[in-house]
């Protein structure tokens, strides 16, 4: 888990200098969701096994670069050595997953806040959806998931939602 050794792509991509990086350990630079998976990965090295893994690191930049990692068993000297392979910068795919996530959690709780009922569906299959469903068709919320969503509909009324669907039309209609 310590750097013995960077070359110059390596200095430059993260913008740390070797000096400051060799001996000292890599952690601090590894992204806060990726350590429970690092420490995996140590204790297997540790036990001898050769590993192949992706992780992500902090530049000095602010941007994220994943590395291709690959290690061997323990060398005679007692050692583990563990090759890393600067992959690509993914700063902006993270940016991205960051602003998906933060969208969901706004999206969700107007769902939730909602009295009226509200589906996500895929062609009538119910994929989602909020309380306010629930308490109008007496179903729980784990009940109407993967249920047909035209059995919570009056029969006279399903053909035209059946339609509506089939369409794709997304504008409200009773």
């Amino acid at each position: 888990g310590h750097f013995s050794f960077i070359n110059d792509h390596a200095e430059k991509a993260t913008g740390h200098f070797r000096n400051d990086l060799i001996g000292n350990s890599f952690t601090p630079l590894v992204l806060e969701d990726e350590l429970p998976f690092l420490n995996e990965v140590f204790a297997n090295v540790m036990l001898g096994e050769s590993i192949s893994y992706e992780m992500s690191l902090k530049t000095v930049y602010g941007n994220i670069l994943t590395l291709a990692v690959n290690s061997a068993p323990l060398s005679a000297d007692g050692k583990v050595y563990a090759a890393l392979s600067f992959a690509r910068d993914i700063s902006l795919q993270k940016e991205a997953e960051r602003l998906l996530k933060e969208s969901e959690k706004r999206f969700k709780a107007l769902h939730n806040a909602s009295f009226g009922g509200i589906t996500i569906h895929d062609m009538g299959i119910i994929k989602d959806c909020n309380q306010g469903l629930s308490d109008i068709t007496g179903y729980t919320i784990d009940e109407l998931i993967g249920m047909d969503g035209l059995l919570c509909i009056a029969e006279d009324s399903r053909n035209i939602a059946r339609q509506n669907i089939l369409a794709s039309y997304e504008k409200a209609y009773e």
